[in-house]
């Protein structure tokens, strides 16, 4: 899928690829790596860093790898998505030019469910007090992945995000992987946990 947010609903309309995929002959723990595999298939439908693909056994993966292009296959690398990603933001109340209040302060929901793959960022933890919250916190970071495209461009820094049983916080946006032409690519976020009580996961 080019776009997951634009995905045929109907059956006619989906596109169908015939690929092997299969182990990478080295693992890692480091950057969610284990669930990374090599993906190959002909040219019958052309693919681009950033699709995303539903494999027979209904798992997404995001094709992570700029494409390598052979005589007659196409090959990359996929990851497994791991969160089904919404984001949301802390909008402000707004006022006009004579202090009337135009809109009260909201969370904005900016997309919801999108398959994505997160991990834990491999660092030594450094450990802050955050005003208004009690004890030392550790910086509890994490990276990730998602699709780049017209509704996830639109992700700021400070959107948050559950993960689990805790809040996250954006704190950095990275576009190195997305194509010159702002056409298709990968987005990679920074986020931290946001201090405080734990979520409900059922919620």
């Amino acid at each position: 899928m080019r776009d997951w947010f634009k995905r045929a609903e109907n059956e006619e309309d989906k596109v169908y690829l015939r690929a092997a995929y299969f182990p990478i002959n080295w693992k890692s723990k480091v950057g969610n790596s284990d669930v990374n595999k090599n993906f190959r298939t002909d040219y019958r439908v052309e693919i681009r860093k950033g699709d995303m693909i539903i494999g027979d056994d209904g798992k997404y993966h995001i094709l992570n790898w700029d494409i390598q292009n052979y005589p007659n296959t196409q090959t990359t690398q996929a990851v497994e998505c791991n969160l089904y990603l919404t984001v949301t933001r802390n909008v402000p109340r707004s006022a006009d030019a004579n202090g009337k209040i135009i809109n009260e302060a909201h969370v904005e929901t900016i997309f919801e469910k999108l398959p994505a793959s997160f991990w834990e960022y491999a660092s030594r933890p450094e450990y802050q007090v955050n005003t208004n919250t009690p004890g030392i916190l550790a910086d509890a970071t994490i990276v990730g992945q998602i699709q780049f495209n017209d509704t996830t461009r639109k992700v700021r820094l400070n959107d948050e995000f559950i993960w689990g049983n805790y809040t996250y916080r954006v704190i950095n946006i990275d576009w190195t992987e997305v194509d010159i032409n702002e056409t298709f690519g990968i987005i990679r976020l920074t986020a931290k946990r946001v201090g405080g009580e734990m979520v409900d996961a059922g919620t």
